[in-house]
């Protein structure tokens, strides 16, 4: 147990100003679009099944506007969120009147107030600002706030007939009722911060955890978006002809996002949402030919195994895109504690330690 204990305490110490980043940068992110409706109010306008009928005229006009520059990534409208969302190479972004085409915005994460606040706080959340090494810590930080929460409740065990939720807050500034207040806040939020904690460590090593879950749960492995077109000369179908094939396809689902064809394989990667499904942005894939409009592979998500399906759940959680506005505010609590919790600890800690030398 003074393992366990010793452990708990200076591992936190070490840590906390990474949990502390986790914990604002976390909760900031769960009002993103909020954020975005309110500096643009534009992007709150409801969808119009018409509406759809312009995304082949803009998409075309896209294409020729950012030939050289080349786009990454298509985000097409839904509720909430009414504009096209593209993704350029050279790493800005743009929101585009659905309808007329007109750009509403064009912007790199860091030129100004509202995108530090939403984008440069989500790759500072994800990765710390830097790449894939700073996602690897971040998903190894997640694994140390889980040890955290249980080696506390651990501790917190032997104790647990003198809980009292009077002591959420400390009483005074001293070490005694920051710890308890501490040990308070750990015990009523442990299941809440293993539950968003856990779902963004399983986002981080997605390919590993999925492996596992799906080898345990599911009969084969799932089916994953891999179609290839070897790129060509051939004249590119127009889109108003490939949308027509994207959209007879599964037609009760809704179209979420496109990935363009690459040097090494020309396919056409669609996204869509179907009813049952969690994923805010779809995990069903119409995978296309751009020569022939024709399909060569199609995933619908509600195909997969249960398996594959619950790891399709991990971001929706984690993101608070499911459960409405009390799941948001159930994720801004959560976040509210993990700062208090980090904070209380380390008042307790330097208050003891400057106890002990004065």
């Amino acid at each position: 147990m003074k393992v366990v204990r010793l452990a708990h305490r200076y591992l936190g110490l070490i840590l906390s100003v990474l949990v502390i980043s986790i914990s604002v940068t976390g909760g900031t992110l769960v009002f993103k679009e909020h954020l975005l409706r309110a500096t643009w109010p534009e992007l709150a306008i409801a969808l119009t099944p018409g509406q759809a009928s312009a995304y082949p005229r803009i998409l075309t006009q896209l294409e020729d506007r950012f030939r050289e520059t080349g786009i990454a990534f298509v985000r097409f409208p839904r509720a909430g969120m009414n504009a096209i969302h593209v993704w350029l190479k050279d790493e800005s972004q743009l929101y585009i009147n659905p309808v007329s085409g007109e750009t509403i915005r064009h912007w790199h994460w860091n030129d100004s107030f509202i995108s530090l606040m939403t984008d440069g706080v989500y790759l500072l959340h994800a990765h710390l600002l830097a790449g894939e090494i700073g996602e690897i810590v971040i998903g190894c930080m997640g694994i140390a706030i889980i040890f955290f929460v249980i080696s506390g409740l651990v501790l917190w065990w032997p104790r647990r007939k003198k809980f009292t939720l009077k002591e959420i807050l400390p009483k005074k500034a001293t070490a005694k009722f920051y710890l308890r207040s501490h040990n308070t806040l750990g015990v009523i939020s442990s299941a809440f911060i293993i539950l968003f904690v856990l779902t963004g460590v399983t986002m981080v090593f997605y390919q590993p955890i999925a492996f596992a879950v799906v080898s345990v749960m599911d009969p084969e492995m799932p089916k994953l978006p891999n179609a290839k077109v070897v790129p060509g000369q051939q004249q590119i179908k127009p889109w108003s002809e490939i949308l027509e094939v994207v959209n007879k396809t599964l037609p009760e689902g809704a179209l979420l996002s496109y990935t363009p064809s690459t040097n090494e394989n020309a396919v056409m990667v669609f996204r869509k949402r179907m009813p049952e499904e969690w994923h805010v942005f779809g995990r069903t894939f119409i995978l296309l030919n751009p020569y022939t409009a024709e399909i060569e592979q199609l995933i619908d998500a509600r195909q997969q195994h249960a398996g594959m399906r619950l790891m399709e759940k991990a971001y929706p959680l984690h993101a608070s895109t499911v459960g409405g506005l009390p799941f948001k505010l159930l994720a801004l609590t959560t976040a509210v504690f993990m700062l208090l919790l980090t904070f209380f600890g380390v008042m307790s800690y330097t208050d003891r330690h400057n106890s002990f030398y004065s």
